[in-house]
């Protein structure tokens, strides 16, 4: 038997969205015919790249009593 990649989605997330929200992804998915999960999953990768070294940062200098 195989291992399974690391890069396969097979963790689930769920999160809360508001009315507005959810009426823009039904008009993503249904008018412009994208991919919902691929947009989320692309617009939290990039959050993720853009904000990472700044929260690094903050991270150092933040005083941790179990540091």
């Amino acid at each position: 038997m195989s291992k399974e990649p690391d890069y396969q989605f097979n963790k689930i997330k769920s999160f809360r969205t508001n009315k507005i929200q959810c009426d823009t992804f039904e008009k993503l998915k249904n008018v412009y015919n994208i991919d919902i999960s691929n947009f989320i999953r692309l617009a939290i990768k990039e959050k993720i790249k853009r904000d990472y070294p700044k929260l690094k940062e903050q991270l150092k200098e933040t005083v941790y009593p179990w540091n």
